[in-house]
C-alpha cells in the first residue's frame, strides 16, 4: 500500500509573519499609501502578532486531530446454475471502508440477479435486476460551505486551513 503525503500546513511562527505582511500590505492599500497610491508611508501601522507572540508560538498540527488509520473491507457471494432450459446468476456484495479522515467512511450492500428461461427454441424470456444500497458518514454534514463546494467544508480542509496558533477544544 502506497502513502500519500498530505500538504504541510503553516507552523505558529510562519502564520504569524505571513497575517502581519498581510495585514501591513492590506493597510498600505486602503490608506493609499505607496507602492498602492501617492502618498508616502505614514509609520502608523503596527503588527497583529509582536515579536513576543512570534518568539514563543503555541504550534497545533490540526491534521493530527482529523487523520487516522481506515480500512477497506469487501465480501461478496454469487450463486448460478440451471439447466439446459433455465439458467440463474444471484450476486451480492457487502463493502465497508473506514475512512483515513476522522469520522468518515461508506457502507455498501449491493444485490443482482437475472434469470433466462427457453420457451422455444426461437425464443428466450430473460429478466435482471440490480439493488444497492450506499451510506455514507462524514463528520461535517450540514456544514455551511460558503459556497465552496462539498470540499470546503470537510475536516481535512478545515484542518489544514484552521490557525495553527489556535489550542484544541478540551472537549
Amino acid at each position: 500500500m502506497r502513502n500519500y503525503p498530505y500538504l504541510d500546513a503553516l507552523t505558529s511562527q510562519e502564520y504569524m509573519e505571513l497575517a502581519n505582511v498581510f495585514n501591513k500590505e492590506n493597510y498600505l492599500y486602503n490608506k493609499k499609501q505607496y507602492p498602492y497610491g501617492p502618498d508616502e508611508y505614514d509609520g502608523k501601522w503596527s503588527p497583529l502578532f509582536s515579536e513576543t507572540d512570534r518568539l514563543n508560538p503555541r504550534n497545533t498540527n490540526w491534521k493530527d486531530y482529523v487523520l487516522k488509520s481506515g480500512y477497506i473491507t469487501k465480501h461478496n457471494l454469487t450463486i448460478s446454475g440451471g439447466t439446459s432450459k433455465v439458467r440463474y446468476y444471484l450476486g451480492g456484495s457487502y463493502l465497508d471502508q473506514e475512512g483515513t479522515v476522522l469520522n468518515s467512511g461508506m457502507t455498501k450492500y449491493t444485490f443482482r440477479g437475472n434469470i433466462g428461461v427457453e420457451l422455444f427454441p426461437f425464443l428466450n424470456l430473460t429478466s435482471a435486476f440490480n439493488a444497492n444500497q450506499n451510506i455514507y458518514s462524514n463528520c461535517m454534514v450540514g456544514t455551511d460551505t460558503g459556497n465552496r463546494g462539498d470540499v470546503a467544508g470537510s475536516a481535512l480542509t478545515s484542518a489544514l486551513l484552521y490557525p495553527p496558533l489556535s489550542a484544541p477544544d478540551a472537549r
